[in-house]
């Protein structure tokens, strides 16, 4: 997508997949200053690590507490920034359109893309937001950290009601017309587990599934598909991916390339595959 953005414009440059472990991550990221790059996106597991490497953060990072997309600057000042947030919210958006009726949603998983999920819904106006995740201690610790952070901003009474559950769910007494999927849950292929399905079978039949997972080979995912059995209206994470593209592009080079430019190099590069089986969506998101 970059590289179509960069032809968009008849720029030179290119945009190539740099594979740092997590102890060498600073080192690595002096190198990539070194080689004369101008910015970079960050995949799990170095989104948070980031926070402390960059010199300064912009806003949407320091509220997701997450940094996928770094602006290196003179000097090699390294500047962090967040697509997560805005391309959810701009996906969301074109699905779910202004009127629409938001009272709650469901959040699954409790990583930097969950985080993303729960300010953007927040600064929607949405009243409920559940977090149902695996690890509830990690959940909760997210949730607290929303509530001090936003609560400065918009005072205690105007944050929505949030709830935490495992995936047994018990206690959770939400009837969700937004539904998020921010873990690797068909990622690989597999079968959406029962606890989920049990989770779209209560939904308002009204509502929507976003799913951040995304197919790279132009078949549906695994929780679309069903969703698409139960007649609940789904997408999966493509456009979100295609936004953040997007937003980081402009953010490195300072220059807006339409959309329609990364979602068409996106939508060329998700051609059938014989395996039939989902690819993988943006790792960065799904944690």
């Amino acid at each position: 997508m970059h590289r179509a953005a960069l032809a968009a414009l008849g720029a030179s440059g290119d945009y190539e997949v740099v594979d740092l472990e997590p102890a060498h991550l600073e080192p690595g990221v002096v190198e990539l200053v070194g080689r004369g790059f101008t910015g970079f996106n960050v995949t799990i597991p170095h989104k948070q690590k980031m926070l402390s490497v960059c010199h300064d953060l912009t806003a949407e990072a320091r509220r997701v507490r997450a940094v996928n997309t770094v602006r290196i600057e003179s000097a090699g000042r390294l500047v962090g920034h967040n697509t997560d947030l805005g391309g959810f919210c701009q996906a969301l958006n074109q699905v779910l359109p202004a009127g629409t009726r938001r009272n709650a949603a469901l959040i699954l998983g409790s990583g930097g893309a969950a985080r993303a999920a729960a300010w953007a819904l927040l600064e929607e106006g949405w009243p409920q937001i559940a977090v149902v995740a695996r690890n509830t201690d990690r959940a909760g610790v997210l949730v607290e950290e929303i509530i001090a952070t936003a609560g400065q901003v918009y005072g205690a009474g105007g944050l929505p009601r949030f709830h935490v559950a495992d995936t047994g769910l018990a206690g959770l007494a939400v009837l969700p017309e937004l539904v998020v999927n921010c873990t690797a849950i068909g990622l690989g292929g597999e079968a959406v587990p029962e606890w989920l399905a049990q989770v779209l079978r209560w939904m308002d039949p009204e509502g929507l599934v976003f799913d951040m997972v995304y197919s790279r080979r132009g078949e549906t995912t695994p929780l679309v598909r069903l969703c698409r059995q139960l007649r609940l209206r789904c997408c999966d994470g493509a456009d979100m991916l295609a936004r953040q593209a997007c937003l980081s592009f402009q953010f490195w080079t300072g220059q807006a390339v339409p959309l329609a430019v990364f979602a068409a190099a996106l939508e060329a590069a998700r051609l059938p595959d014989r395996s039939g089986l989902p690819s993988g969506g943006d790792r960065e998101r799904l944690e």
